[in-house]
């Protein structure tokens, strides 16, 4: 056998060990060693203790149950919406679809719900919780650029409960579907992205209304709903 198939044969002989719960230790060189080993060799060396390693990074990962809740959820309740990942290599997972929240006549918006790495978790002052709503047909940020510049038309706020960050190259608008004490975090009780997505469709109600003229600056700006 030579020096690289010895070599080879003892890396697969360590992750076996590692898998079958075996004392192996870790050297001050952060070398990972047989017990036996560094004992014939004097070597000082802490064990590795008892225990998993975390199954990822990603909450998905972490929390498998939590997907396959969020599955369901969306299963149940807006069957035409399907999951991917962003190729951006964030590792995020999204949902996309189309929907007609104000019916036969009314617009068609197609929307991505995206996860945000932190789910189900919402930071302190983080409108819309951990997943975002970015229509992408017809974009905020056009709806918005259409909009008169004076205060006669919304105050001077532009479209109301919009929050704007950074997607890609681009600066997007997103739906604020939730304030942060409306947000209620840990697995049994997380805002889901069927939640999230509810709340887009009346913000889509109202907005279209708004844009209308058959809802006032009361309801749309002030959130009176």
């Amino acid at each position: 056998m030579s020096d690289t198939d010895a070599v080879a044969a003892r890396r697969r002989a360590l992750a076996e060990a590692l898998r079958s719960g075996d004392d192996v230790v870790v050297t001050p060189s952060g070398e990972v060693e047989f017990k036996e080993e560094a004992e014939a060799h004097g070597h000082t060396a802490i064990q590795v203790p008892d225990g998993k390693l975390a199954s990822g990074f990603y909450w998905y990962q972490n929390d498998p149950d939590l997907l396959d809740a969020e599955k369901m959820a969306m299963a149940k309740f807006f069957p035409a919406f399907k999951l991917y990942q962003l190729e951006d290599g964030s590792g995020r997972l999204y949902w996309r679809g189309k929907v007609q929240p104000t019916g036969k006549g009314g617009g068609v918006w197609d929307l991505m719900l995206i996860y945000k790495n932190t789910h189900p978790s919402a930071e302190e002052g983080e409108f819309g919780g951990s997943v975002q709503i970015l229509p992408i047909k017809p974009r905020l940020k056009d709806i918005a650029d259409q909009l008169p510049k004076d205060p006669g038309k919304g105050l001077g706020l532009g479209l109301p409960h919009i929050y704007r960050s950074n997607f890609g190259r681009n600066e997007e608008y997103f739906i604020c579907t939730a304030d942060p004490k409306h947000f209620k975090a840990g697995q049994a009780r997380s805002t889901s992205a069927a939640s999230a997505l509810a709340w887009a469709c009346k913000w889509i109600i109202l907005c279209e209304m708004w844009l209308n003229g058959e809802e006032d600056d009361k309801v749309a700006i002030e959130g009176v709903y």
